[in-house]
C-alpha cells in the first residue's frame, strides 16, 4: 500500500529511475529503514517462528501415534495452531517494528550512518529531479496548458517530492501534539502493568511514583502516541530529522516535572505525617520534664527533611509547633498554655544556650494574644453557664417566693460567688436581696393600691419590691405629687457618691478610684430612698401651708443620704485581721425590710426605707402554695446531658426540684414533657456506665462532660473530640461499595443556600462517610471552620471539566495519602464534628464543589456547575 498521497491522484513509489542513482523506494519503504535495533528483533522473531514449526511437527507426530480415530481431531487443531502462530507472528513483527520507531523517536537508537547518508543523497537527488521536472513541465505549459498538467499528473519526480514533503509535514504536525498528548496521558487511569526486580507492579500514569514506572509510562504513552497521530507509517529516517528532536526535550520536561510533583507530594505527605505524629504526642510537649527533649527531636528531623538547612529546619519547628498549639487551645486551653510556654523557653540548640530560645528568635505576640483571647472566650463561656445557673435560681424564688426560697436561694448564690463572682452572679444576689424575703410578684398590684403617697412608691421601686413598669402605673394616682419630683437636685447620684467616697476616706485613709457593680447598686437605692423622703417632705410641708424649695429639698436629700449612709444598711465597714474593708449592698444589710418599723413618719423622723416599709406592712401575710417551677428549655437540655455523661444536674434544676417537691428525674421528665423534648429515663440511668467508657478514652473529657458548667460550646468540641479519639483507636475497614450501597444509611441531605457553600451536607447514620465521585487525592489538611478535611480533584461527568471535591467534618485524619486513586464507594473516613458543625449529634458529612485550585491555596472558589453536580449526588442517595 503506498504511504503518501499527493494532491492530485496517488502516487507510486516503485517507479523507472528518474535519474541516475535515484530510487524512491529506498527512502519511502520502512521495512528497509528501521535500523539495526529493528532488524535483531525481527530476527528473534523468525527464529520463535521457526521453533513453534519445530514445536508443532512434534505435536503432529505425537498425534500420528494415537491412531487413526484422532485423524480429524488432529487436522482441525492443527490448522486452528497454524493460524495462531501466523497471527501473532504478523502482531509480534508490528510490535517490535513500533517498538524500534519508539527508540528511535526517545533517542535511544540511532540510525546507521551510511544509511543516513545515503538517505540524504537520495533526497536531494529526488529535490533535484523535481526541480528539473518542474521547470521543464514550465516551458511546455507555455505552449500547452493541458498537456503540461498531464506531465505534473504523471512525473514520478514531483509526485515524489510532493508526498516527502506531505510526510515531514505531518511529522512536524505530529511533533507539534506531543506535549499536549503526553500531558494528558500522564494524567490518566490506563492500567499498566510492569516487572521491577522481579515484582510485578499494577498502576496508573497518574500513580506512578518511581522513576522505573514513569519509564514503563513513557514507554506505553509512545506506543499510543504512534497509533494514534499516525507515525509508525512514516520514514524513520523522517522521524528521527523532525520528531525526535522534540520528544526527547518533551520527555525530559514532562517526565522532569512529574517526578519533581511526585517528590513535592512525598515531602508533603512527610510533612502532613510528622505533623499527625507530634500532635498524637501533644502532651509531651507541655511536660516541663519532656518537652525541650520533643522540641530537639523535632527540630533534628527538620534539620535531615531539609538536608541540613538549620534555618528552613528552625523555622518549620517553629510553624509546626505554633499549628500544633493553636489547634490544641480549642480543645484543651491548659494544656495549650503549658505547651507555649515550654516552646517559648526551649532553647534553639542546647548545646548552644547562647543562641538563644524559641521565644528569642521568634516573635510570639500573635499567639500569645491567640491564646489571650481564646482565654477570654473560654471564661466568657463559662462565666455564662454560671450566670444562666444563678438566674435559674432567683427563677425559682419568683416561682415560689417565700421565706424558706429565698434563704435557700441566697445561700445557693452565695456558694456560686465564691466559686466564680460573675458580674451574672453578684446581679442576681443584688436583685435578691432587692426583693428581700417577703417579697411576692402576684402582690405587686395589692403593694401600689396600698401607697398612700408618691413618696412611698418611690421607696418601693427603690429597693426593688416594685417594677418601674408598677410604679409608673401606680404614680398616676398621684398626679398633684408629680411635681414635687421638680424639685430634686440635678446631680443626686454625684452627690451621693461624693458622700459614699469621703465616708471610705475618713474610715479607710484612701478613696475609692470608681465604683463596682455592688457598690452602683447601693449609690442606686440610696438615691431612690432619700428621692422618696424629699418627695414625702414637701408633700408634709405642703399639707402644713408651708413654702419648700428647691433649697430645701437639696438640704433634706443631702441630710437624708447621710442618714442612710451612717445606718450602715447600705455601706459597712468589716475589719479582717489588720484589714479593714468597706462593704456595700443594695438591700439593707440588718435586714430590716418589712419587719416591725414605726407606723407613722413626721417631717424629721424615720427615713426613705421606712415609707416602703409602711406600704408593705400594710399587706396582710399571706403563703404562697408551692407549684412547679419552669426553667429555659436550654437548662433542661443541658440536665439531662450532664445526667448522660455521669454528672450531677446544676444547683439550679436541684433547687427547682426540690421546691416543686420532686425527685431530679422526675422534675426533667415533667419539663421534658411542658417543652416537647425527648425524656428517656433508661439512657439517663446509663450515666454511670457511660463515664466510665468515656473516661477509658480520656479522663480529661469524661470528667469535663460530667461537670455541669462546662460551657455549651466547650461540651460540642469535646464531644467532636471524644468521637475524634474512638475513631482512632480503630477505623473499620470495609471493602469498596456502590455508592448506592449507602443510600439507606442517609437520613438526610441539606442543600447549602448557593450564595453561601458550593455543596451539600448528608447524615450518614453509620458515619460512614464515601467518597462520591472518582479522583485523585490533592490535599489533606485541618481547618477550624471544615475541621478535618480531604480535596479530591474529580472531573464533571457532565462537562469533562474538573473539579475539586473538599469532604469536610472528618472525625479524625482520613487513612487516605495525598497523590493516592480513589473511587466512589470508599470510604474516606469517618463522619465527625470537627471544625464548625451544627446538627441534632453534632457530626455531619459535609461535601463542596470548588473551582480547580493549587494545593494549600485555601480557595473556596465554587465550580461553576456545583448546583446540578450537588443534586446529581443528592439523587444517588434519593433525596
Amino acid at each position: 500500500m503506498a504511504i503518501y498521497q499527493s494532491k492530485g491522484r496517488r502516487v507510486q513509489l516503485e517507479g523507472r529511475e528518474i535519474q541516475r542513482g535515484f530510487r524512491g523506494q529506498q527512502i519511502y519503504d520502512p521495512s528497509k529503514s528501521l535500523g539495526q535495533a529493528a532488524s535483531d528483533r525481527i530476527q528473534k522473531a523468525g527464529e520463535a517462528a521457526n521453533q513453534y514449526s519445530n514445536q508443532l511437527s512434534q505435536l503432529s507426530r505425537d498425534f500420528d501415534a494415537l491412531g487413526q480415530q484422532n485423524t480429524e481431531a488432529l487436522v482441525n487443531f492443527s490448522e486452528t495452531l497454524s493460524k495462531f502462530v501466523v497471527e501473532k507472528q504478523k502482531e509480534y513483527n508490528e510490535n517490535q517494528k513500533n517498538l524500534g520507531i519508539a527508540d528511535i523517536l526517545n533517542g535511544k537508537t540511532e540510525l546507521n550512518p551510511k544509511l543516513l547518508e545515503k538517505y540524504e543523497q537520495d533526497r536531494d537527488y529526488l529535490e533535484k529531479a523535481n526541480e528539473a521536472e518542474v521547470q521543464a513541465i514550465t516551458e511546455v505549459e507555455k505552449q500547452d496548458p493541458a498537456l503540461a498538467e498531464s506531465l505534473y499528473q504523471e512525473s514520478k519526480a514531483v509526485g515524489g517530492w510532493r508526498g516527502y514533503g506531505q510526510a515531514v509535514g505531518k511529522a512536524m504536525m505530529g511533533a507539534g501534539s506531543i506535549s499536549s498528548f503526553f500531558s494528558a496521558f500522564l494524567a490518566s487511569d490506563e492500567p499498566i502493568q510492569t516487572t521491577v526486580n522481579g515484582q510485578v507492579q499494577t498502576f496508573t500514569p497518574r500513580t506512578a511514583k518511581t522513576r522505573e514506572q514513569l519509564e514503563a509510562v513513557w514507554e506505553v504513552g509512545t506506543q499510543k502516541f504512534l497509533q494514534t497521530s499516525g507515525l509508525n507509517q512514516l520514514n524513520p529516517v523522517i522521524l528521527a530529522e523532525h520528531v525526535t528532536p522534540i520528544m526527547v526535550r518533551a520527555r525530559g520536561e514532562l517526565l522532569g516535572q512529574k517526578m519533581q510533583d511526585i517528590i513535592e507530594v512525598r515531602r508533603s505527605n512527610q510533612l502532613e505525617d510528622k505533623r499527625a505524629e507530634i500532635y498524637a504526642g501533644k502532651k509531651n510537649f507541655g511536660d516541663a520534664k519532656t518537652a525541650q527533649q520533643e522540641i530537639l527531636r523535632l527540630n533534628k528531623w527538620a534539620t535531615d527533611y531539609y538536608g541540613g538547612d538549620r534555618t528552613k529546619a528552625n523555622e518549620e519547628t517553629h510553624n509546626m509547633m505554633t499549628h500544633m498549639i493553636r489547634v490544641t487551645a480549642s480543645e484543651d486551653y491548659s494544656l495549650a498554655t503549658r505547651m507555649f510556654n515550654q516552646y517559648r523557653n526551649a532553647n534553639l540548640n542546647p548545646d548552644k544556650p547562647s543562641l538563644g530560645t524559641y521565644g528569642d528568635r521568634y516573635d510570639l505576640t500573635d499567639l500569645a494574644a491567640f491564646l489571650d483571647k481564646t482565654s477570654d472566650k473560654k471564661k466568657a463561656e463559662a462565666d455564662a453557664v454560671v450566670d444562666d445557673e444563678a438566674e435559674g435560681i432567683t427563677k425559682v424564688f419568683y416561682a415560689n417566693p417565700s421565706k424558706k426560697t429565698y434563704n435557700e436561694a441566697m445561700k445557693r448564690l452565695e456558694e456560686l460567688r465564691t466559686k466564680n463572682p460573675t458580674p451574672g452572679v453578684l446581679a442576681e444576689i443584688d436583685r435578691l436581696q432587692n426583693r428581700g424575703p417577703n417579697w411576692n410578684p402576684g402582690r405587686e398590684q395589692d403593694l401600689i393600691d396600698t401607697a398612700q403617697s408618691l413618696g412611698e412608691l418611690e421607696a418601693l421601686k427603690s429597693i426593688g419590691a416594685i417594677s418601674p413598669e408598677a410604679y409608673n402605673r401606680g404614680s398616676q394616682r398621684f398626679v398633684e405629687e408629680q411635681d414635687y419630683k421638680k424639685l430634686l437636685p440635678s446631680s443626686m447620684e454625684n452627690t451621693v457618691r461624693g458622700f459614699v467616697r469621703d465616708v471610705v476616706e475618713d474610715k479607710l485613709g484612701t478613696s475609692e478610684e470608681g465604683f463596682t457593680q455592688k457598690s452602683q447598686s447601693a449609690v442606686n437605692v440610696i438615691v431612690g430612698l432619700a428621692s422618696a423622703k424629699v418627695i414625702n417632705n414637701a408633700k408634709i410641708a405642703a399639707a402644713q401651708g408651708k413654702t419648700y424649695d428647691a433649697i430645701s429639698a437639696q438640704r433634706d436629700f443631702d441630710a437624708e443620704v447621710k442618714r442612710l449612709i451612717a445606718s450602715g444598711d447600705f455601706v459597712r465597714f468589716t475589719k479582717s485581721g489588720n484589714v479593714t474593708k468597706a462593704q456595700y449592698s443594695g438591700t439593707p444589710l440588718s435586714g430590716k425590710t418589712a419587719q416591725n418599723t414605726v407606723s407613722t413618719v413626721s417631717s424629721n423622723g424615720g427615713t426613705g426605707l421606712d415609707l416602703a416599709n409602711l406600704a408593705i406592712n400594710r399587706l396582710p401575710k399571706v403563703t404562697s402554695p408551692v407549684r412547679d417551677i419552669s426553667l429555659s428549655p436550654d437548662r433542661i437540655s443541658l440536665s439531662m446531658e450532664v445526667l448522660r455523661s455521669g454528672g450531677q444536674v446544676p444547683s439550679d434544676v436541684q433547687f427547682a426540684a426540690q421546691t416543686s417537691g420532686v425527685s431530679v428525674p422526675e422534675y426533667l421528665r415533667r419539663q421534658a414533657a411542658q417543652y416537647d423534648m425527648e425524656y428517656n429515663e433508661a439512657e439517663l440511668g446509663q450515666g454511670a456506665n457511660n463515664y466510665l467508657e468515656n473516661k477509658k478514652v480520656s479522663p480529661r473529657i469524661a470528667n469535663a462532660l460530667a461537670n455541669p458548667r462546662t460551657a455549651p460550646e466547650q461540651r460540642r468540641q469535646l464531644e467532636r473530640e471524644l468521637a475524634r479519639l474512638r475513631a482512632q483507636q480503630q477505623l473499620p475497614q470495609q471493602p469498596m461499595r456502590q455508592l448506592t450501597a449507602f443510600k439507606p444509611q442517609v437520613s438526610s441531605v441539606t442543600y447549602e443556600d448557593p450564595s453561601g457553600q458550593p455543596g451539600l451536607d448528608i447524615f450518614f447514620e453509620d458515619k460512614q462517610f464515601p467518597v462520591v465521585m472518582d479522583g485523585r487525592v490533592k490535599d489533606i489538611s485541618y481547618e477550624p471552620g471544615y475541621g478535618n478535611y480531604v480535596v479530591i480533584e474529580s472531573t464533571d461527568p457532565e462537562t469533562g471539566e474538573q473539579v475539586d471535591v473538599l469532604y469536610g467534618h472528618l472525625a479524625t485524619r482520613t487513612p487516605l495519602t495525598i497523590g493516592q486513586q480513589v473511587s466512589a464507594g470508599q470510604l474516606v473516613g469517618i463522619q465527625g464534628g470537627t471544625g464548625n458543625v451544627r446538627s441534632a449529634d453534632g457530626t455531619i458529612a459535609s461535601i463542596d464543589f470548588l473551582a480547580p485550585a493549587p494545593r494549600g491555596s485555601g480557595s473556596m472558589k465554587p465550580y461553576r456547575n456545583f448546583d446540578r453536580l450537588r443534586r446529581r449526588i443528592g439523587a444517588t442517595f434519593g433525596y
